[in-house]
C-alpha cells in the first residue's frame, strides 16, 4: 500500500494531547469520510494507517460497528485538534480528485459544529446542502457504518494488532522485576520462585506484584492501548523455562512428582498473566484519565 506523499495535519500534534478517546474519534472520523460514498480507495487507506501511525490509534473490529458522526464531532474538544483534523478531512477528500455528496455533508456538518469554513469549490454552495441536520447525520452514519461491515480491508488497515515489540519489552522489565522480587524475598526469609511453586501467601504476592508493576509500566508508556502484549511477554519466559523442564526434568520425575511440578508452572504462568494484564489496564486508565484531566483543564 503506498505511503502518502503529503504532510498531514495530525504530525504537528504530539499523540500526548489527545486521549485515547479522542485519538480514536479522530481515525474513525477520517473512516467515515473514505466510506460515506464509495469504497475508500487504497490511497485513503494508507492515509488512515499513516494517520494510526502518528497518533499510535488501533481500532478494533468492535470501534467500527456503529460509526456516529455526532458523537464523534463531540470528542473533539480542542479548536487546535478540530482544525488538524478537518485539514486531514479534506486532504483525504481531495486524493481521488472527486468531491462525493457525502464527503461534502461530511464536511459541512462537522464546520458547523467546530465554527470552520469549508473551502470554496467550484459548482459547490455549501449553505444550500441537505441532510446535515441531526436526523440527516444519523441516517449517514448509519449507511456508512454498513458499508464498512462489508469492506474488511477498512478493519485491516486500522486494526491493532499485536505488537510484538512491547511484549519483547515486557520480558525484560518482567525479568528485572522478578529479580528486584526475588532480592526482597531474600530479606523476608523467603524464596520467591520456589514460595511460587509452594503457593506460599508472601512469594505469590511479591510475584504478582512484579507482574502488576511491570503491565502498570508497559500500559502506561505504550501508545495506544496496549493490554495483551505485556501479559504474553511475562508468560513467554515462563513457558520457555517449562519448555526445558519439560524435555529434560519431567521425565526423571515420577508421576506424583511430574504432576506437582507441572501444576506449580502452570499456577506461575496464570499469576504472571493474570497480574500484568491486570497492571496495563490500570495503566492505561491512569494515563488516559490524565489526559482526559488535562484536556479538561485546557477546555476550561
Amino acid at each position: 500500500m503506498a505511503e502518502p506523499t503529503q504532510r498531514s495535519a495530525c504530525e504537528s500534534l504530539s499523540a500526548k494531547e489527545l486521549s485515547e478517546a479522542e485519538r480514536r474519534a479522530y481515525v474513525l472520523a477520517l473512516v467515515t469520510l473514505a466510506n460515506v460514498d464509495s469504497e475508500a480507495s487504497p490511497e485513503e487507506l494508507a492515509f488512515i494507517q499513516h494517520i494510526c501511525a502518528q497518533l499510535g490509534c488501533r481500532l478494533g473490529s468492535r470501534d467500527l460497528v456503529s460509526l456516529d458522526l455526532a458523537a464523534i464531532a463531540a470528542s473533539i474538544t480542542r479548536p487546535i485538534h478540530r482544525k488538524a483534523l478537518f485539514e486531514d478531512l479534506l486532504q483525504m477528500a481531495r486524493r481521488d480528485r472527486k468531491w462525493h455528496g457525502g464527503e461534502l455533508r461530511v464536511l459541512k456538518f462537522l464546520g458547523d459544529q467546530w465554527g470552520l469554513e469549508p473551502p470554496t469549490l467550484a459548482d459547490v454552495v455549501w449553505e444550500q446542502l441537505v441532510g446535515t441536520d441531526a436526523a440527516g447525520v444519523r441516517q449517514l452514519s448509519k449507511e456508512t457504518s454498513q458499508a464498512v461491515a462489508q469492506r474488511p480491508e477498512v478493519a485491516q488497515a486500522v486494526s491493532r494488532g499485536f505488537r510484538w515489540l512491547w511484549a519483547a519489552a515486557t520480558v525484560v522489565l518482567f525479568l528485572v522485576a522478578c529479580m528486584g522480587a526475588s532480592v526482597l524475598a531474600g530479606v523476608l526469609d523467603s524464596e520467591l520462585l520456589a514460595g511460587v511453586a509452594r503457593l506460599e501467601p508472601l512469594a505469590v504476592l511479591l510475584f504478582l506484584a512484579a507482574g502488576c508493576l511491570t503491565g502498570l509500566v508497559v500500559g502506561a508508556a505504550s501508545p495506544g492501548r496496549t493490554v495483551l502484549e505485556p501479559a504474553v511477554g511475562a508468560a513467554l519466559p515462563l513457558l520457555a523455562v517449562f519448555a526445558f523442564v519439560a524435555l529434560f526434568v519431567l521425565p526423571e520425575q515420577d508421576g506424583e512428582g511430574s504432576a506437582a511440578l507441572a501444576g506449580s508452572f502452570f499456577a506461575a504462568i496464570v499469576f504472571a498473566f493474570v497480574a500484568t494484564m491486570g497492571g496495563a489496564w490500570l495503566g492505561e486508565r491512569l494515563t488516559g484519565g490524565r489526559s482526559g484531566d488535562a484536556e479538561k483543564s485546557r477546555a476550561a
